[in-house]
């Protein structure tokens, strides 16, 4: 919940894939990727920021801004064609940082 106090940003989120290995390394312990813990940060964000996530896949209630054809490789087995999507969650004016008003 490190950046969970932003106020009027854009957030660009890269999590892992959801058929990939869903493991990260902090401080020297292996921890698993919460996908689902992951979409509820995410929604949380999208209060008060414009939260933008490249995935596969998303939860339902989440619009896809645009898919891409690409080419699986790295860490995936075999080279398997993919369509990437970015999806939005929030609204530009939610990203937009709000001035004071000040009376003369």
């Amino acid at each position: 919940d490190r950046f969970s106090g932003l106020r009027g940003y854009t957030v660009y989120c890269d999590p892992p894939y959801e058929d990939t290995n869903p493991e990260y390394y902090r401080l020297g312990r292996r921890i698993k990727f919460d996908t689902d813990k992951f979409w509820k940060w995410c929604k949380k964000m999208s209060r008060h920021n414009l939260v933008i996530v490249s995935s596969y896949k998303a939860p339902k209630n989440i619009p896809c801004l645009c898919a891409i054809r690409t080419h699986a490789g790295g860490h995936t087995v075999g080279d398997r064609k993919r369509v990437e999507k970015l999806f939005v969650l929030g609204s530009p004016k939610s990203s937009r940082r709000r001035r004071r008003s000040t009376k003369r």
